[in-house]
């Protein structure tokens, strides 16, 4: 009798075991870090597809708003727009930290697409910002 108690607890423990643990959220079926690690491709079309990948996961994996910030530094312009724009998409749970860092890219960003695109999520999340919840 004993013996089927001890069973019976043991089963009860392993069935709980994973409870509480929640599965990462992931795009295309992967994390931010698989992504992150897609930054250092040398192919920026792939740089690029990575730093949009990541847009979605900001607001839910503390790996993507980092990563995204790499991106912003990538020789490439595509993948720098790739940046902007998943800052200005996903960027609103972290408006202290993206709102300098897109002014950054506004001002000194060599290219115009890039520093336009600045500018226009720079709106976009002041607005959103702005506006009452309701």
């Amino acid at each position: 009798m004993m013996a089927r108690k001890w069973l019976c607890v043991c089963c009860l423990m392993l069935s709980f075991a994973g409870c509480g643990q929640e599965e990462p959220v992931t795009v295309g079926g992967k994390t931010a870090a698989h992504w992150a690690e897609k930054l250092k491709s040398k192919d920026f079309t792939a740089r690029a597809n990575a730093t949009n990948k990541l847009g979605p996961l900001i607001p839910h994996d503390p790996a993507a708003f980092p990563a995204v910030l790499t991106a912003l530094r990538d020789p490439k312009p595509e993948v720098r727009l790739e940046a902007i724009n998943a800052l200005g998409k996903y960027g609103s749970s972290k408006l202290d930290d993206v709102l300098p860092v897109l002014r950054e890219a506004q001002e000194s960003d060599g290219d115009t697409r890039v520093s336009r695109a600045a500018a226009e999520a720079i709106r976009t999340l002041t607005a959103a910002s702005s506006t009452p919840a309701g």
